[in-house]
């Protein structure tokens, strides 16, 4: 099954706030990011923990297999089962990997010195002013000689993940550039990570110890919140993740809004009056609970 650069474990969807069926009252969650201090103390991480990566044959490997499949990814015609054979081999590298001795902290600073080049090869790819260059990159067909070093390195980095960032609003264009969304960075960087979780199921706890606890909560409010594609059972997983793991997190109001987008206007307003028992001045509430009872 072919492996695009945004899927399973991350459902990416469109930036900014969910959609909703009411045409007067916006029934949805705000968008919301990490603040300037926790994304610094997170950069810091991992800045610190790239620069204990040492090369080892066994990274080398996986190195290899990574770059492989992602030029197979990123190219136009590539045939799916050679695609399908280069994530095999990519997997059966990381598994090696994680298998051997501190394989598990190797691949974690690998994949944030890889993270570290994707960034990289990312920025200049966004920064071609050429409109032919832009069109290759999204065809995945051969650039021009001027860009054909920036997008074959991006591709073999990133593979096919303009083509998810673009769909996800991730990425936008400003003018004749492209550009990263305000709050891009951050999201592109879990992303990342996440994938590389989605790598390596045999660990026990990918996320665990690819993601910090603050990352962690942010990917499971971003499947809460911003996701079209997760399904209903992913994002009330998610809400029960964050009740539990997150002080702030108001459970009751998420699973009102999540029920009223899935059109189950009766649970919703169950799920909203239970919310105002806790909070009863919370005009917001209160106008999400007559939304929903309007709808019955």
């Amino acid at each position: 099954m072919r492996y695009a650069f945004l899927v399973g474990l991350l459902a990416l969807g469109t930036f900014g706030v969910a959609c909703t069926r009411s045409s007067t009252v916006a029934v949805a969650f705000a968008p919301a990011s990490p603040d300037e201090a926790e994304l610094r103390r997170i950069l810091d991480q991992d800045r610190a923990e790239a620069a204990r990566y040492a090369p080892h044959p066994s990274t080398d490997t996986v190195i290899e297999a990574f770059l492989r499949f992602n030029r197979l990814t990123g190219t136009a015609g590539s045939d799916p089962k050679e695609i399908d054979q280069a994530f095999a081999g990519l997997r059966r590298a990381i598994v090696f990997l994680i298998q051997d001795g501190d394989g598990m902290d190797r691949l974690r600073r690998l994949q944030l010195v890889l993270l570290e080049r994707f960034e990289k090869a990312l920025e200049d790819v966004l920064a071609l002013p050429d409109g032919e260059a832009r069109a290759a990159l999204f065809q995945k067909t051969a650039p021009p000689a001027a860009a054909r070093e920036a997008i074959e390195r991006f591709r073999e980095l990133g593979g096919d993940f303009i083509d998810a960032a673009r769909l996800n609003g991730l990425i936008r264009t400003d003018k004749d550039r492209l550009a990263l969304a305000p709050d891009g960075r951050f999201f592109v960087r879990l992303a990342f990570k996440v994938r590389f979780a989605n790598l390596a199921p045999e660990a026990i706890g990918p996320l665990d110890w690819l993601l910090g606890e603050s990352e962690r909560l942010w990917y499971f409010r971003w499947v809460l919140t911003r996701s079209q594609t997760a399904d209903l059972n992913r994002r009330l997983n998610a809400i029960e993740y964050l009740a539990t793991h997150d002080t702030s997190f108001n459970k009751e109001r998420a699973l009102g809004i999540l029920l009223y987008q899935e059109g189950q206007y009766p649970a919703a307003v169950r799920a909203f009056e239970k919310a105002l028992e806790k909070a009863p001045d919370d005009a917001e509430l209160a106008r999400f609970r007559d939304a929903a009872r309007s709808r019955i």
